[in-house]
């Protein structure tokens, strides 16, 4: 998800010397910092290097890093590249995800130019495609500015569990988080799903799921689990966000939602959120456990490819920050 800040929408002033860099594993503390200062808190390190490990896709450190006069972080823009399947073949894609200017940095320019940085950098990599989901407040400088095209929005679905929210209490107090950590490890093992986790895309076009795809999500905090016969690959983080479900013929609805609402209860999770997008073929499903709320946009810049990246399908587990 293109979580951002400072999609600068007004016409750049004059600006001091900025030094440019292409990111790198160096960096990544940098990032941390740049993240504190942009929404006030920020993830480990370990963290961003779990995400910046794309290598296992076709590439990796795709996106730029620009310094101020006195040697501190001021932006960054970059994508994360993924493997799609979409008219036929597989591609090399990329997603644009945790787009950020310092307050003290906006207006500079610097969205732009760190922006059409990356762009070439991923055409010279070999990524077809930018696809992305910025809120509402970044879409005009994606759209105006960058070019992109929306599509629609994603679809969320979300449900709510009488239950005592320690997921939501531990995210705020962080002396809580250790105790959360081990309920999480020790009903995760509990709930563990075995056996073939993998979604074979068949007809409809989505970001590829394999081994690869699946270990990248799971370093970053999803898990399998399987609950009444529905596994789920899910992310108790706030909310109990559900990345991908999986059922037999013969489900209905009652039992997926009878299945959602277990599992949220098992991670102490008040809020459940599943995501789909309208091209999705477990969409319309969806909509009869739950009514849809409409999402973050869905939008994409084609690097020359001239495929039908709007036939896409997404589910929350696309998302970069999933």
């Amino acid at each position: 998800m293109a979580r951002s800040i400072g999609a600068e929408s007004s016409e750049p002033v004059e600006q001091p010397e900025y030094r440019i860099e292409r990111i790198t594993p160096e960096a990544y503390p940098h990032l941390v910092t740049l993240m504190r200062r942009c929404f006030d808190t920020a993830p480990s390190l370990d963290r961003v290097r779990s995400k910046f490990n794309t290598a296992a896709f076709g590439a990796a450190n795709i996106g730029y890093i620009a310094y101020a006069i006195d040697g501190e972080p001021a932006a960054y823009y970059g994508v994360f590249p993924v493997r799609v399947r979409l008219a036929g073949g597989d591609h090399l894609a990329a997603q644009s995800g945790d787009t950020m200017t310092d307050p003290a940095h906006q207006k500079k320019g610097l969205f732009i130019r760190l922006a059409m940085r990356t762009y070439e950098l991923a055409q010279a990599n070999g990524v077809r495609f930018i696809f992305g989901f910025p809120n509402e407040n970044s879409r005009p400088g994606f759209e105006r500015r960058l070019t992109w095209r929306f599509t629609g929005h994603l679809q969320d679905y979300r449900l709510t569990a009488r239950i005592f929210p320690l997921c939501e209490l531990a995210h705020k107090f962080k002396v809580l988080q250790p105790l959360y950590l081990r309920l999480i490890e020790r009903r995760s093992r509990a709930l563990k799903a075995d056996g073939p986790l993998f979604i074979d895309g068949g007809p409809i076009s989505i970001c590829i799921r394999d081994e690869g795809f699946y270990s990248y999500k799971e370093a970053m905090g999803a898990r399998w689990i399987v609950v009444h016969g529905v596994r789920m690959l899910v992310k108790p983080e706030v909310h109990l966000y559900v990345g991908e479900i999986l059922f037999g013929e013969g489900m209905d609805p009652y039992r997926l939602r009878r299945a959602l609402l277990h599992a949220a209860k098992k991670f102490l999770c008040r809020r459940i959120i599943c995501t789909f997008s309208t091209t999705h073929p477990l969409y319309g499903f969806m909509s009869r456990v739950s009514s849809p709320e409409e999402g973050l946009p869905i939008g994409h810049l084609d690097l020359g490819s001239a495929l039908p990246i709007s036939d896409l399908a997404y589910s929350r587990a696309d998302l970069d920050t999933f």
